[in-house]
């Protein structure tokens, strides 16, 4: 090699990592990379690994995941209307592999950061150098916010992450055919958002979206005919999973038309901030109409170039469609919900699609306007993250809490809502979530061995303790923990030694008042389990 051809292959080579530079790709790697290491931060703080709320449903999945069984109809059965065949085929693996239940929380957080890296990566090369930086930042801390803390903690919230990333993956390519007019791009934006759609419920939208863009945009017949066939099975899949949804009994009702037009801008509000718990107060409807004036503004001022602006109209899009079907459901349902945690992915596509967009327009003022979406979106994740950051540990001593109460034979104070508190239900979720130990002490049988003393005069205190109460001590096996000693169909708490081989209790004296044989034996509160029964004699 020469010395020129050297020092060419050199600068090629200077000149490609540049490059590399310049179009954005690292600004995308590190940015998604960069929110993916602060969501696992916070989950080594505050995940725990018990299942909550909508996670009692699936104990039927659960148990053919440990006999090895697959149940096809369990899998594709819906949930109050979602479609959950990926998580539900997911959880599956997870129980059958016994894997622990926080990887569905850190699975989550991988998704999050890999719909960061495909918005940025698309868009960093399309907007104005100078912003790249910024908007790279914006997205990752949009899509990865805390305020979407509900979502974080719960191990099926995985379903929202990925039906977000493949519905943002369908977007990407519907952009991408608008560019290119390549038939395979609209053939990978039908594929991403059907995998969307069987995520979970907000992915019908983005089918939805995405089959009505390509048949706008679509250039042959061939493939006109392709998106009428898919939508027509969509329409059959859906036909057959919403008679399930709507053969639920009559819910009171919160659907009015005032209700229904509130219900926009505190939902858009939750995106960035909300004022009060509810969400419907003057200043986060103001703040909701702010967002939303903002994102119709952004559209109306990039519509003569609207072939190149393709993703943020579908990020917007996307947004308005999922609050109008979270609306009518809530609302019809009775439930005023514009502001719950799990819904915030849903509301921040708009957001972000504004600030593309913005992003995207040659001239200062949209310039500033997309850096005013920078500057609330960072001032919006610093501020929930370290709120999150905080009470993160106090999450996890609720979770705990609660499985210690699931493995304790409880039901009650298990983190779950509806009516899933049967016994087979629970006897499910135990062997599935619960030690083998904590099983073991559950179904452990007590055993009574002696008791001491075995009899007293009517009336006359025994093993009298300094406090003057009279004490009963038994020799037992199986009592480490939760067990009570039942003196004459009374239960009694017990102080037990480590090993649990000797419990001691005080017995009341109105209970050895009267003459005659009075029954004793050993109880496990968690299995309900009874030891042998041995007698106090009174005389």
């Amino acid at each position: 090699m020469t010395m020129n051809n050297a020092a060419s292959s050199g600068a090629d080579g200077k000149s490609g990592a540049t490059s590399w530079l310049k179009d954005g790709r690292m600004l995308a790697i590190l940015s998604a990379a960069g929110i993916g290491l602060l969501l696992v931060l916070l989950l080594i703080r505050g995940a725990c690994a018990t299942p909550f709320s909508d996670e009692f449903y699936f104990y039927k999945l659960y148990a053919s995941a440990k006999q090895g069984a697959i149940d096809v109809n369990e899998i594709f059965r819906p949930h109050f209307g979602h479609v959950y065949v990926l998580l539900k085929s997911w959880l599956w693996l997870v129980v059958h592999y016994k894997l622990d239940w926080r990887v569905s929380m850190y699975l989550q957080a991988g998704f999050i950061a890999l719909t960061a890296l495909l918005l940025s990566r698309y868009s960093m090369p399309r907007i104005a150098p100078k912003l790249r930086v910024y908007v790279a930042v914006a997205i990752a801390l949009a899509l990865g916010s805390p305020r979407q803390f509900e979502n974080l903690y719960m191990a099926m919230q995985v379903s929202a992450a990925v039906m977000v990333f493949f519905a943002c993956a369908a977007f990407y390519a519907v952009a991408k055919y608008s560019e290119t007019e390549k038939d395979r791009y609209a053939m990978l934006a039908i594929a991403c958002a059907f995998l969307s759609f069987i995520s979970t419920g907000g992915g019908l939208m983005a089918f939805v979206l995405v089959l009505a863009s390509l048949l706008l945009i679509a250039k042959t017949n061939k493939l006109r005919i392709v998106i009428v066939a898919a939508g027509a099975a969509f329409l059959l899949i859906v036909a057959s999973y919403m008679r399930s949804a709507l053969e639920a009994g009559p819910m009171p009702s919160l659907l009015t038309a005032k209700n229904f037009l509130i219900y926009f801008p505190a939902f858009f509000a939750n995106a960035l901030y909300s004022f009060t718990e509810r969400g419907d107060d003057v200043r986060s409807i103001c703040f909701g109409v702010a967002i939303l004036a903002g994102a119709a503004y952004a559209v109306q001022a990039t519509w003569q170039e609207k072939e190149k602006h393709v993703l943020g109209y579908l990020l917007i899009g996307f947004g308005l469609a999922s609050c109008l079907a979270i609306a009518y459901a809530r609302l019809k349902s009775g439930i005023w919900q514009p502001n719950a945690p799990r819904y915030y992915p849903s509301a921040v596509t708009l957001v972000i699609g504004a600030l593309l967009l913005f992003a995207r327009k040659q001239n200062k003022d949209h310039s500033r306007l997309a850096l005013l979406i920078v500057v609330l979106v960072v001032v919006s994740f610093s501020k929930s993250y370290r709120k999150e950051w905080r009470s993160a540990p106090d999450r996890y001593a609720y979770f705990n809490s609660s499985h210690v109460n699931l493995c304790s034979g409880k039901d009650e104070g298990l983190a779950f809502m509806g009516n899933v508190k049967t016994d087979s239900d629970l006897k499910v979720l135990r062997d599935v979530f619960c030690t083998d130990e904590q099983k073991r002490m559950l179904e452990s049988q007590p055993v009574l061995l002696e008791i001491g003393p075995t009899q007293t005069s009517k009336g006359m205190p025994f093993n009298q303790q300094p406090d003057g109460q009279s004490a009963l001590w038994a020799t037992t096996e199986n009592c480490e923990h939760s067990c009570t000693l039942v003196f004459a169909d009374v239960e009694l708490p017990v102080l037990a030694n480590a090993t649990g081989t000797v419990v001691t209790t005080n017995v009341p004296p109105e209970l050895f008042n009267s003459s005659g044989e009075k029954v004793v034996y050993i109880k496990n509160t968690r299995s309900n389990k009874k030891s042998r029964t041995v007698v106090f004699q009174v005389n």
